[in-house]
C-alpha cells in the first residue's frame, strides 16, 4: 500500500485545510532506491497529528481519549481549534493497480 495524499481540516492542531502530498516520494528514475519519508519538526509542530490522522482516516475514530477526559474525537478537535466546525480527513492511497480515496 502506498499512501499518496493526506488532507486534514480542523483536525487537532491543523485548523486550516492542509494537504500533504506523498506521491513524489514514490517517483523513481530507475537508478534510485525507494525513498524514506521522515516526519520532522519541533515539539508541538504536529508530527504525531499526521500519524493520528492517517490512523483515523484508515481505521476510524474509535477509542480516543484525551486530556479533557474520555470524549469523542469531534469534541476534542472543536475544543482544541476553538471552533464548532466538524473535522475532515481524506487519504488517497494505491493498492496494487487500484487507487482509493
Amino acid at each position: 500500500m502506498k499512501i499518496l495524499k493526506l488532507e486534514m481540516e480542523s483536525f487537532l492542531s491543523y485548523n486550516k485545510r492542509t494537504v500533504i502530498d506523498f506521491s513524489p516520494f514514490y517517483e523513481l528514475d530507475g537508478n534510485e532506491s525507494p525513498r524514506l519519508v521522515l516526519i520532522h519538526g519541533r515539539n508541538g509542530a504536529g508530527k504525531s497529528t499526521i500519524l493520528t490522522a492517517l490512523t483515523v482516516a484508515l481505521y476510524g475514530p474509535s477509542g480516543h481519549a484525551d486530556r479533557f477526559g474520555r470524549t469523542k474525537l469531534e469534541d476534542y478537535c472543536s475544543k482544541l481549534n476553538n471552533t464548532s466546525k466538524t473535522w475532515r480527513l481524506a487519504v488517497e492511497l494505491e493498492l496494487g493497480n487500484n487507487r482509493y480515496r
